[in-house]
């Protein structure tokens, strides 16, 4: 499955690293993508050949970063799924000269994450493929509803033995089946998961960094102790409404025993955007939605 790069709307600074730290059916190589001028990352429309975007500065403090290798793309078998039934989802990723890329640095114990998103900002996933000797990354998914999502390869390549900065691939995935949009919920401070009510102060804007504090607290309204996650005690993701633009924060701080992490981050544009949330509590993985208006 041929793919192009164009780069992607962001925001400013990396979403998905660790808090108190620094921190996807077998894939033809033989149609390589191609560099191509900048499009929308919003295309979300149905399409045999989805367009792949890069994400240049995808894990650079304060939207500070390299521009990536050159030609670096997503290449896929298949981009057509089929709702509510498991399948292999499987893709390398190759460099301009059509090569597979078969090394990564490792980033919160994972050399890949792969993020998954319907095109209303539901059915999110994070998830974590393995790879074969030849690059091939596999990870079984199952779709819960049909539409159109968004995939993301987030990855740290090493290409001829340089590494290379963070970057995020994305893709569109076209899923058959019911599966009507849902409208985005309106912005709240608080979110509910699992019997745990996760609250945030602060917010985003387009024209400075802003601090986004999370707290996590249980049913008796007590302080919750955070676990460790991927080498870090929270995960923060988010996309926006208007394009679904990838983008992923730094964590600045987090208080473990008092449930409370820190983000910093800044929205290239005004708008709504869909925040997802990841911590570890009793032995699991909670993930909080939040909608935040960017100003």
């Amino acid at each position: 499955m041929k793919t192009s790069i164009s780069r992607g709307v962001l925001l400013a600074a990396a979403f998905l690293l660790a808090a108190c730290g620094t921190s996807t059916t077998a894939a033809s190589t033989s149609n390589p993508a191609n560099v191509t001028t900048p499009t929308s990352a919003g295309d979300s429309g149905m399409s045999m050949n989805p367009t792949s975007t890069v994400d240049p500065m995808a894990g650079m403090d304060h939207g500070g970063g390299s521009s990536g290798p050159a030609g670096l793309a997503l290449d896929l078998d298949s981009s057509m799924f089929q709702a509510n039934k498991p399948v292999d989802l499987s893709f390398k990723i190759v460099a301009a000269d059509g090569s597979t890329v078969t090394k990564y640095q490792v980033e919160q114990t994972k050399e890949l994450h792969l993020i998954l998103v319907r095109s209303d900002l539901t059915g999110y996933q994070h998830l974590h493929p393995t790879r074969s000797t030849d690059g091939t990354w596999t990870v079984n998914v199952t779709f819960l509803r049909g539409g159109v999502y968004k995939m993301v390869a987030d990855s740290a390549p090493i290409i001829a033995g340089e590494p290379y900065a963070r970057v995020a691939l994305t893709t569109d995935l076209n899923v058959s089946g019911p599966g009507e949009d849902v409208k985005l919920p309106p912005a709240s401070p608080t979110a509910n998961v699992d019997g745990y009510t996760v609250t945030v102060t602060g917010g985003l804007a387009s024209t400075n960094e802003l601090a986004l504090t999370f707290a996590v607290v249980d049913k008796a309204g007590k302080p919750v102790t955070l676990e460790a996650y991927l080498g870090a005690f929270g995960h923060l993701v988010a996309f926006a409404q208007a394009d679904l633009a990838y983008s992923h924060i730094h964590p600045q701080q987090a208080d473990q025993q008092h449930g409370t992490i820190e983000f910093m981050g800044q929205a290239t544009e005004p708008g709504p955007h869909r925040l997802f949330l990841q911590f570890a509590a009793a032995g699991k993985v909670h993930t909080a939605e939040f909608t935040i208006n960017a100003t």
